[in-house]
């Protein structure tokens, strides 16, 4: 499993990351956190406004717009403001 890691450094377990252009959403899958630990992160902007996954870099997804525990992983996605 890789790692997804935020402006300010905290890395998170994630299975994929995928990002669309119109609307301009971020889908992020994260593991091995509480939806109170994925609302606290993906829920601060200046921990979204970049974010890092393998060789990927997106930019300015700071807007919450829904967090959905699927099981054992948590589905997050963002929007840009």
């Amino acid at each position: 499993m890789e790692k997804i890691k935020t402006a300010t450094g905290k890395t998170v377990d994630c299975d994929g990351l995928n990002a669309i252009d119109s609307p301009a959403r971020l889908y992020i899958r994260t593991s091995g956190m509480s939806v109170a630990d994925v609302a606290r992160i993906f829920g601060n902007p200046a921990e979204t406004v970049q974010l890092w996954y393998g060789d990927q870099y997106v930019a300015n997804y700071s807007k919450l717009i829904a967090i959905v525990p699927e099981g054992k992983l948590t589905r997050v996605v963002l929007g840009k403001e």
